[in-house]
Formats: structure tokens, sequence, C-alpha cells
């Protein structure tokens, strides 16, 4: 078997899933949805928390800008400007926003950021970790959410709590291994990535000696990354809070900062495009086990995908002026740029 098409029959089997699924959930949803009330529901709404909620969306990708800029900064040997982190951040968004989990996201920061540090094993290990303290944010807000719950919800919320724990103890781990080993790690990823996108990416622009991350990030620069990583969980939790507000149907804290998190932990699967029908099946189940109707949580997660289709228009504005012009500054042109 040639290895440029390791296990051809799942990989079939996976793009067909990709397209088939979302067309099955949307089907089992239309089903499920009373369209009259849905329409009710939609007129109804209220418009200040509506326009509260709006602003979030672009402000979360730029936190994640400046995340990222900010760990470009610890594995580059010169200082980047956070206009180039911003921009590119933004431009890759719009070319992921459909492709499964957003690893065409990913792919592009790698791509990118590792002609801007001189090495994609450092530019891999630095989505890794972004993904990795994210997870591990989430699941803690999860079941800092649920223990503020009660009881007598639904029997599925412990075993939710259980998986939120499992995957909490999985990322530290995943971090831990990646502090003190990051080289195997980030070697095995990046010949993943170049059979699945068939790039030349894991080949190293300049070099191929691997930053290791313990001599690069101590604990100040850990506490500020995760700072970044909770305040994105934040925003996300905030917004969905809002969102619940605007349909006039609005919820504790507590459930949206368990909810969110487990919903967004799903919607990240590789299993659908660009999470369509996934989102919306999510939502349904997920806030429907406290009384929130399918009619509401449907809205919610249309919302959600305008906010990240509102994004996505604002990265391809972007990749579209500025991918020709955007070049990875050199070091006279660093010293004089600012934000």
């Amino acid at each position: 078997m040639s290895d440029s098409k390791p296990y051809p029959v799942l990989k079939k089997i996976g793009r067909g899933l990709y397209w088939f699924l979302p067309v099955l959930l949307i089907m089992l949803i239309l089903h499920r949805i009373d369209m009259v009330q849905l329409k009710q529901n939609l007129t109804n709404l209220d418009r200040i928390w509506m326009f509260l909620a709006l602003p979030l969306y672009p402000l979360s990708i730029f936190l994640g800008a400046m995340r990222w800029h900010y760990l470009l900064n610890r594995f580059a040997s010169t200082s980047l400007p956070l206009r180039f982190a911003v921009i590119q951040h933004w431009a890759g968004y719009a070319v992921g926003l459909f492709t499964p989990g957003y690893t065409g996201w990913d792919a592009y920061r790698v791509y990118r950021g590792g002609k801007a540090v001189k090495t994609y094993h450092s530019g891999l290990t630095i989505i890794i970790l972004e993904r990795l303290t994210s997870l591990t944010s989430a699941m803690l807000i999860l079941l800092i959410g649920a223990g503020f719950l009660s009881r007598g919800n639904s029997e599925i919320i412990p075993m939710i709590m259980g998986c939120g724990g499992i995957l909490l103890l999985l990322s530290l781990a995943g971090l831990g291994l990646l502090y003190w080993e990051n080289g195997h790690i980030v070697h095995i990823v990046l010949e993943w990535m170049k059979r699945t996108f068939r790039t030349q990416v894991g080949q190293q622009p300049v070099g191929n000696i691997p930053v290791r991350v313990r001599d690069t990030l101590r604990t100040r620069e850990l506490l500020i990354l995760f700072g970044f990583s909770f305040t994105f969980q934040l925003i996300t939790i905030i917004v969905n809070y809002f969102l619940f507000h605007a349909i006039r149907n609005p919820l504790p804290l507590s459930v949206v900062a368990f909810s969110t998190p487990a919903s967004l932990l799903i919607t990240m699967l590789p299993i659908s495009f660009g999470s369509v029908g996934v989102r919306e099946f999510t939502y349904i189940y997920l806030y429907g086990l406290f009384d929130v109707i399918p009619e509401k949580a449907v809205l919610v997660a249309f919302f959600n995908l305008m906010g990240l289709l509102i994004n996505g228009l604002i990265g391809a504005t972007i990749f579209a002026s500025q991918f020709e012009r955007t070049k990875v500054p050199s070091n006279s042109q660093t010293q004089k740029e600012n934000f």
C-alpha cells in the first residue's frame, strides 16, 4: 500500500460522513421543530441583547490573534508586529471556516507562523499549545458551572461531568508531555499534516532544530497563555448568555457556563461541513436538559453560525486584500513597524 494513500476506504467513509451528516441532522431538526413557533420567536427578539452580543464575535477572533502573536514572539528570534498576527489569524479563519474541526485554519497558521518563526516545528507547537490550553480552560469552566447546577436536572449531566473530568486530565497530561518533550509529538503531527493536506509543511523553512517548550515558556508565560484561553472561553459564554436573553429565555449563568464548553467541544469534532447540523442538534439536546424548547435552542445555534459567518466575511475580505501584500517582516521592518 502506498504511503501517500493510507486507509483509502476509511478516508472515503470520512469524506462521505463529512457531507452527509449535516444534511441528515438538518432534516431531523426540521422534522422536530415547529416552524410557526420558530418564526414567532424570531420576530419577538430583544434587539438590545442582540446588539450587545454581536460585537463579541470579532472580539473573540482578535483575542485569539493576540494569543497567537504572544506565542509567536516567544518562539521567534525577532519581534513580530501584532498587525501581522491579526491579518494572518483572521485570513486563516476564513480559509478554514468550513474545514473539519477548523483544521484548515490550524494548517494555514502552521504554514504562516512556521515561516515567521523560521521552523514549522515551532509553528505547530504553538497551535497544539493553543488547543490544549483551550481544552483545559473549557473543561475547568464546565466543571465549575456543573457544580452550581441542580442535581435533579438530568441523569446525563453527571455523565457529561465525568467526560469533562477525563478530558481535563488528558489535556493536562498532554500539556505536560508537550512541555517536557515536544519533539516526537510535533514530528508525528507534521507527518500527518503532510499526508492529509498534501503539502510540504513538514519541511523546515530554515533549519530543523526544534525549540523546546520548557526552554521557551516559564511559569509567567504559561499563566499568560491560560489567561488568554480562559478569557476566550468566557467571551463565548457571555455571547450565549446574551443570546438567550435576546430570545427572551434567560438562563442562569451556571447553565450557560456548563453547556457552552460542552457544545464547543462537540462542534469542534471534524465530522461535518463547518459543524452545520451538529451545532444545532447539540444545542437542542444540551439546552433541552434545562427546559429550553427546540425552537429557541436552534435560534441561538443559528445566531452563533451567523456570528461565525460574520467573522469569516471579515477574514475573507482581509485575505483577498492582504494575501499578496502581506509578507513575514524582515528584522529592519520589524524594528520600524508598530501596530
